[in-house]
């Protein structure tokens, strides 16, 4: 999907980090959009009980995951299912262009929301690129997968 359009907000990473991004976006009305290469919920989806989450007693990752987004979508933020290849910036225009399987995005600001190892996959070199959420997705991926390891 190329967007012709820009939009306010490209999120890159469907996990509980992004889908917070999203949320709190959309609630401000702005157009966002989370580009997800797996599935809803990022890592945690992979997880077959999630019993520690605030507010929710028992449920599966992936049931988590879908909540998220269910929400995201709900307050009017957009998901593409796409892998990101890269991020350019344009100063003239201050856009930058998500570069993804499914197309490019164009956006007026990118939030990064991706594990360590996805970050050396994406080219982010010399972008002046938003990364405030990156740490709260690295802190959720480590609770996610101490959680794995204990059972």
């Amino acid at each position: 999907m190329t967007t012709d359009q820009p939009i306010d907000v490209a999120i890159i990473g469907g996990g509980p980090a992004g889908y917070a991004a999203a949320i709190y976006a959309a609630r401000a009305n702005l157009t966002t959009t989370v580009i997800e290469q797996g599935m809803s919920g990022g890592q945690i989806a992979t997880t077959n009980e999630v019993e520690n989450y605030p507010g929710i007693p028992l449920l599966s990752g992936a049931e988590l995951g879908e909540r998220f987004q269910q929400h995201a979508e709900g307050l009017g933020a957009q998901v593409t299912w796409s892998m990101v290849t890269g991020i350019d910036y344009d100063a003239d225009a201050a856009l930058f262009t998500v570069h993804h399987d499914m197309g490019d995005t164009l956006a007026s600001s990118v939030i990064a929301c991706m594990v360590p190892r996805r970050v050396r996959q994406v080219s982010l070199a010399r972008i002046p690129i938003a990364v405030v959420a990156f740490h709260i997705a690295q802190h959720v991926t480590a609770c996610s997968s101490a959680a794995n390891r204990s059972l």
